[in-house]
């Protein structure tokens, strides 16, 4: 069962370098390899938000507008990433 947890972290560190390859930047330095993944608790809120919904079905009702699963998803992650204040690191 372990390897099976590892195996995120390995390919996001792959893609943190392709990345890095790509804009010609180094992300591992710059904001930190430890920052990308989901240990801002900031991050981890809006993630498991977006799951819920997305995955729950949730539906929201405004007269004869719905929208719901992946849209309401999507608009309640953007309205998240608005409201709640982020870090600000040196």
């Amino acid at each position: 069962m372990i390897p099976v947890a590892i195996a995120p972290v390995i390919e996001h560190i792959g893609d943190v370098y392709a990345i890095n390859e790509v804009t010609g930047k180094d992300f591992v330095k710059e904001p930190g390899l430890h920052r990308t993944m989901l240990g801002d608790t900031r991050n981890l809120i809006i993630v498991s938000l977006i799951l819920i919904l997305g995955i729950g079905g949730a539906e929201l009702t405004f007269g004869s507008f719905t929208i719901g699963g992946i849209g309401l998803a999507t608009l309640v992650g953007v309205i998240l990433n608005l409201i709640i204040p982020q870090k600000k690191y040196k």
